[in-house]
């Protein structure tokens, strides 16, 4: 949870306003590399919002009397007892103003010099890139370092961790920051359940535009597990399961996901054996 959330009545918004502050850089930078680097946020608790309605996002850093007020939506709501929340997305627009913001703080957030950086896949024709992200990723050969990307920028007016983000965000890239784990212990799940709930990965025949949609959630729920931000990953397949509501391999993935990280093995359960019914075991 947040260091503090309050909503304020509409502004210059179609929507409420949500507060959120930071007490000390620590809790900034945390939620800079999990979530606002990828142009999301996710609030936990109970709020009477709608799923694609606008609402304004106040960014408060305490330690310097800082803020930052942002429009973004209503992507996704979770309704799970105390992990409740709403996921908030931010656009291109409100994205360049958060990046923005956290570099005019010089805290030294955004991605360290020795963070690897991983290509997912090869472009294709509906990938919609600006000058720059087509600029930086073409340039990325395979596995390299944030040290050496950056050195692309040389020259150039190129904010490179900025172009990085984006591009993680829309599936191209993953980027795996170190020195970061789960704030939750986890134990492993009984050696049993395990055994009965490992299955056969298959390859079915999907349209084009299907595969590739669900190749960049998945592409999405890595980078999630990369940074320890597993609700996010949870959250992601939850919103791809509404358009793809009868894809195995996402109930397979969330499945895992709630055995691995939530140790919620009842709910882990229920999805893997709605995976296996629609795509059974040969």
């Amino acid at each position: 949870a947040f260091d503090d959330l309050s909503f304020d009545e509409p502004d210059i918004f179609e929507g409420p306003i949500l507060s959120v502050h930071f007490r000390t850089s620590e809790r900034l930078r945390r939620e800079w590399r999990r979530n606002l680097l990828a142009g999301a946020l996710f609030a936990q608790g109970d709020f009477s919002l709608i799923v694609g309605s606008n609402i304004g996002v106040r960014l408060i850093y305490e330690p310097l009397h800082r803020e930052l007020l942002v429009h973004g939506f209503i992507s996704d709501i979770l309704e799970d007892g105390e992990m409740s929340g709403v996921a908030i997305r931010f656009g291109e627009a409100s994205r360049g103003q958060i990046y923005g913001f956290i570099k005019s703080l010089k805290l030294g957030l955004g991605y360290r010099a020795e963070d690897v950086i991983t290509p997912l896949r090869a472009l294709r024709e509906d990938d919609d890139l600006s000058v720059e992200e087509a600029f930086v990723y073409t340039r990325i050969m395979g596995a390299t370092t944030i040290a050496a990307t950056r050195r692309l920028s040389v020259g150039l007016s190129l904010e490179v961790d900025h172009v990085l983000g984006s591009l993680v965000q829309k599936g191209l890239l993953l980027i795996k920051p170190r020195g970061l784990t789960s704030t939750k212990t986890q134990r492993e799940p009984p050696s049993s359940w395990v055994q009965s709930h490992t299955r056969t990965q298959r390859v079915r025949t999907l349209s084009t535009k299907t595969r590739a949609a669900i190749e960049e959630t998945l592409a999405k729920v890595e980078y999630f597990i990369s940074v320890a931000n597993y609700l996010a990953a949870i959250n992601i397949l939850y919103q791809s399961l509404e358009l793809f509501p009868t894809e195995a391999q996402l109930y397979y993935r969330l499945g895992m996901l709630y055995a691995q990280f939530e140790q919620d093995f009842e709910r882990a359960q229920q999805l893997l054996e709605t995976a296996v019914r629609i795509d059974p075991v040969e």
